[in-house]
């Protein structure tokens, strides 16, 4: 049965959209070690990250508070020293607590809780002073392609090929010092030590997040004509989309035969992440430490990945952007190995329920899943478009995105796509104020104010009752709120 884990490894990805490994039913890719895991634990199929963004939405899984509670809002910002996070908690309960990889934190060696960490950052000032950008300097070697794609005086100057491939080029480090092997091969030499001292050990790839260079032998398991495109594809990118932002390439450009080009190399750092996944599992099976062991994997958010003719992020709050993979192996037997949940859910609920888990007391004002276990009707999320804030509420069939500038309405089950908007539809008048009134309620109420951050509410409030008033919606206000 589920015991109180001895051990707990923290498995994160960047930008995995969730359909891309075997758990969740992609038979093109090879994951073998999740696919294990998955049968040994339970399977999240409705989990969503709360903020399409890597520092804020990893700051949430830190601290288990949205993002307008934490306070960082874009991959520039910090949060208060003074905030509980989940290393900090977990050492004054006992355990050692580690992190190998990217925190992509501000600043990069912020003070979490680890005892020790050993960094492997990808953007902003963290890969000028982090472990493995050193571990590459000693060695005489310079990641080119990862340059080109971060840093932007580097990327004015990338050539044709970088553009043209939507920066899917062939690495340039030799065998080994790629940040996946770096990464897999330091948390490796972590889990070797583990013994009788209770461990929590966060291991943050920063693959598959673009460029695409998979290193060899890896990028040659996968054929790009052998692929077939991820379901929301479509011929081009929807008016709507494209006049919002272009993308990080000119998603415009993206052909079917780039875009499986892309899959392709994708799916070759995704099989290299599962390949150091299987070796740390294998060798906490080998110490006889696997059954006392609590194994999280998860990501910070999605990526398009060719959803409505688009790669990367930064468009709207879609669900593939927006869902994430989350596989759980409690230490013990499951209750029902190879489960598959299907409720909604978040990272929040997961830093909640971790702890609980542990049978640790929760920090004061954490919005998590209740304790007596009860589902969510909805999930919410937000992100920052030129400094305004853009909010989205999801049910397991409706999703809401509301911005002073737009409102969109989906239908999941009818338009799965998510391309056609009905908020402006009688008939789904209904779902439309159920929703905004929703929202209101988790903005106000579900998401109470942190004690060392009692303005953040206030503040927030003020902002969603600016868009709904500036959206001409004060009538309805009026009805559903009663103000």
């Amino acid at each position: 049965m589920k015991r109180k884990p001895k051990h707990i490894l923290y498995l994160v990805a960047d930008e995995l959209r969730a359909d891309c490994i075997g758990p969740y039913g992609n038979g093109q890719v090879h994951t073998p070690a999740l696919d294990g895991l998955a049968a040994d634990g339970q399977t999240f199929e409705n989990a969503f990250c709360t903020f399409p963004v890597c520092t804020p939405s990893r700051y949430g899984m830190m601290t288990g508070l949205y993002a307008h509670q934490h306070r960082c809002l874009d991959n520039r910002t910090g949060i208060p020293a003074d905030l509980p996070t989940l290393p900090r908690i977990l050492r004054q309960a006992g355990y050692r607590t580690d992190a190998v990889g990217k925190l992509h934190c501000n600043p990069p060696r912020q003070d979490l809780g680890f005892e020790r960490t050993l960094l492997a950052e990808q953007c902003g000032e963290g890969r000028y002073e982090d472990d493995y950008h050193r571990f590459l300097m000693e060695k005489g070697l310079a990641d080119t392609v990862d340059m080109m794609d971060q840093c932007e005086k580097w990327r004015q100057r990338a050539p044709r090929e970088y553009w043209d491939s939507f920066g899917n080029l062939s690495p340039q480090l030799p065998k080994g010092a790629d940040s996946t092997s770096w990464i897999g091969e330091n948390a490796l030499h972590q889990v070797e030590k583990w013994g009788e001292e209770s461990r929590f050990l966060m291991v943050s790839f920063i693959k598959p997040h673009h460029p695409f260079d998979a290193p060899s032998p890896w990028r040659e398991r996968y054929r790009p004509e052998e692929l077939e495109l991820l379901p929301g594809w479509t011929e081009c990118v929807p008016v709507w989309d494209y006049e919002r932002d272009h993308g990080y390439f000119d998603n415009a450009l993206l052909s079917p035969d780039v875009q499986k080009r892309i899959l392709a190399s994708y799916y070759a750092s995704i099989s290299q992440i599962d390949f150091w996944i299987g070796q740390l599992i294998e060798t906490l099976k080998e110490k006889g430490l696997y059954e006392d062991t609590m194994i999280l994997f998860t990501a910070d958010h999605g990526d398009y990945m060719g959803f409505h003719h688009m790669v990367l992020k930064c468009n709207r709050m879609y669900d593939p952007v927006m869902r994430i993979p989350l596989l759980v192996k409690d230490a013990g037997s499951a209750p029902v190995p190879g489960c598959r949940r299907k409720e909604l859910y978040n990272h929040l609920d997961l830093f909640a329920d971790l702890l609980r888990t542990c049978e640790i007391p929760l920090p004061e004002g954490i919005p998590g899943r209740t304790e007596d276990g009860s589902k969510r009707k909805f999930v919410f999320a937000q992100q920052q478009v030129d400094g305004k804030p853009e909010y989205m509420v999801r049910s397991g069939r409706h999703k809401l995105l509301l911005s002073e500038r737009e409102a969109w309405l989906f239908d999941l089950r009818e338009d799965p796509l998510e391309l056609e908007n009905r908020y402006d539809q009688e008939t789904y008048r209904p779902v439309r104020e159920e929703l905004l009134k929703a929202l209101w309620k988790h903005m106000l109420f579900d998401a109470p104010t942190v004690p060392c951050l009692d303005q953040t509410a206030v503040y927030t409030a003020r902002d969603l009752a600016d868009i709904i008033e500036r959206r001409d919606y004060v009538e309805q206000k009026m009805a559903i709120y009663g103000k």
